[in-house]
């Protein structure tokens, strides 16, 4: 099939057909039964020591610990709560570093501590986490199925008309059919120079030049009009002029956030590679199917994470996947990095993803079964669940932190390993500099804390015991060296190695930041993909059932179910 303007005219299934090609999802997560449970164990806790401030109608800084939904929506500070990352959930850190709550009669105990952290790194499990929900309301019938929007088109047979002579094309037919019904006909012959000029706008969108005229009208051969199409589809303009049409519906912008603070606009650099993937794969009359294939699972395509060198095609495959990062993301702002604008950018992408590729307005079934269309609710939040493992809302990637660099990783980490190397070396330099500053520190101290102290700085936060965090945390800063004081106490000749080093690793470091950028969709969350749920008229914080990952029934052969089967041992990613 020729990728020509005619293709606005379909509403191919692609999206389905690429999904369910490409596509595996995660077998759901089991929970450990022994694990800690916010209603029993985690919340009297919080009654007893938190509620005072972070409960009620109006809990301070907008954090409301009543419930595990008000700890993942979060407060001013953002999501208090990750599931299964206990060093990455505000809760836990405030109430680890002594911060929270305030005063000491209401602080928590070791064990209270480590039952919250316990909770946390068990996915947080609860009993209204993920409560059971039948269900029930529209489900896809035959009789949806034989709706004309969702019949494969089929050839019909071409009218007879009266006016024969002016046929050339079975189109011609059905407009002169339709014209001859109403006593009219069709208008005469434009003259040649008109036909020229109403071609050449409209594939290439430029007046043909004089020269041009000029040659068409002295080509007296049967085929000139012909020769005149090849060319024109020929031309580098063809592209440019068509490819703006898929631009403009996929939503394609250099820029992204800034609409409240022009201050605020972040230019995605490299984005204007997906721009020319669109005018490239016009002008090379790129399939259809393979256009849709590559721009919905072009990361999935190549093993580009362990291959050495990035190739032509493997780049050209995660660029087009820049159609998933076309909408609009405010999370750039640190203060609107919230849960509601990260889920919102995922119900756009599934907006412009089903309006654009299946011709379908699905955006009603966010909220609750679709009215007209046979679209279930469950099935919404299933296709949700094919984004969530690039869209992850509860391990954010901000749009400025979010694009692969023009290299393979292998490359990547050969360009950062004189870096390291620098780093390592300016480090061993200083070390004994800052050993001998730590220890006329440490002196300072009460003779019985020193050792204990040394210890507990010495040990990775995660695994201190309570008496090393409590060490840590009160002593801790009055024993850190700053690095001026270290560059200070310097030798004249370390002195004099540390700048040599200094400049060489600005000079890499400049380079280093040369590097192309790919503003591609590709999963970025390790080990099993994150949860998705249906969300209870379409608010992120009253979350129903988990749903693995589908696709919609009505547009598919698949009768039962359109779920994506799970991913084979091997698979490095899920596959979506």
């Amino acid at each position: 099939m020729l990728f020509s303007p005619l293709m606005q005219q379909f509403r191919p299934v692609a999206l389905v057909l690429a999904v369910l090609a490409a596509g595996t999802a995660a077998p759901a997560r089991a929970q450990v039964a022994s694990a800690p449970q916010f209603e029993k164990d985690v919340l009297p806790v919080l009654t007893a020591h938190c509620l005072k401030c972070h409960g009620g109608p109006k809990p301070k800084a907008g954090l409301d610990l009543r419930t595990r939904a008000g700890m993942l929506e979060g407060g001013e500070s953002g999501p208090a709560l990750v599931p299964g990352m206990s060093a990455r959930s505000l809760v836990f850190e405030m109430i680890r570093k002594r911060e929270m709550p305030p005063g000491k009669e209401t602080k928590l105990t070791a064990q209270q501590v480590a039952l919250v952290k316990a909770w946390i790194d068990a996915g947080a499990p609860s009993v209204q986490a993920n409560p059971p929900v039948e269900i029930v309301g529209k489900t896809v019938t035959e009789k949806d199925r034989q709706f004309w929007a969702f019949q494969k088109p089929v050839r019909p047979p071409v009218p007879a008309v009266r006016g024969r002579e002016r046929v050339r094309t079975p189109i011609d037919a059905f407009i002169l059919a339709k014209l001859e019904s109403k006593s009219l006909s069709l208008s005469p012959d434009a003259d040649r120079t008109t036909l020229l000029r109403r071609v050449s706008f409209d594939l290439i969108g430029l007046p043909p030049s004089p020269e041009e005229v000029d040659a068409f009208l002295a080509d007296t051969r049967p085929d000139a009009y012909e020769r005149v199409v090849e060319r024109l589809l020929a031309s580098p303009h063809y592209g440019e002029r068509w490819g703006r049409h898929w631009l403009d519906a996929a939503g394609y912008s250099d820029s992204v956030g800034g609409d409240n603070d022009p201050g605020q606009l972040f230019v995605r650099e490299g984005m204007w590679r997906y721009r020319d993937y669109v005018v490239r794969a016009l002008n090379e009359d790129r399939p259809l199917d393979r256009f849709l294939t590559e721009q919905l699972a072009g990361d999935e395509m190549d093993d580009w994470r362990s291959t050495p060198v990035l190739t032509a095609a493997m780049r050209e495959h995660l660029v087009a996947t820049g159609l998933l990062r076309t909408s609009v993301d405010h999370t750039t702002e640190d203060e609107l990095n919230r849960p509601f604008e990260r889920y919102q950018v995922l119900h756009d992408t599934i907006e412009n993803l089903t309006s654009n590729l299946l011709g379908l307005t699905v955006a009603c079934a966010r909220c609750h079964d679709h009215k007209f269309d046979p679209i279930p609710q469950v099935e919404y939040y299933r296709l949700l669940a094919v984004l969530k493992p690039v869209y992850n809302t509860e391990a954010w990637i901000q749009p400025q932190h979010r694009h692969l660099e023009d290299v393979s990783v292998k490359e990547k980490e050969a360009i950062d390993r004189p870096l390291t190397e620098l780093e390592q070396q300016l480090a061993a330099i200083r070390r004994p500099y800052e050993k001998k500053l730590f220890e006329a520190r440490l002196a300072k101290l009460p003779e019985v804390l020193r050792a204990d102290t040394a210890a507990a700085l010495a040990t990775p936060g995660a695994k201190r015991t309570a008496i090393q965090t409590y060490l840590a945390e009160k002593l801790g800063p009055s024993l850190s060296v700053p690095p001026e004081e270290v560059s200070q106490s310097l030798s004249k000749a370390d002195r004099a190695r540390t700048t040599a080093l200094d400049k060489q690793l600005a000079a890499l470091k400049g380079r280093r930041q040369t590097l192309p950028k790919i503003q591609a969709a590709w999963e970025a969350w390790q080990g099993a993909p994150p949860p998705a749920h249906v969300l209870r008229r379409g608010n992120h914080v009253t979350r129903g059932a988990e749903v693995q990952p589908g696709v919609f029934a009505v547009p598919t052969d698949i009768k039962s179910p359109t779920l994506i089967p799970p991913p084979r041992p091997e698979a490095k990613t899920s596959g979506r």
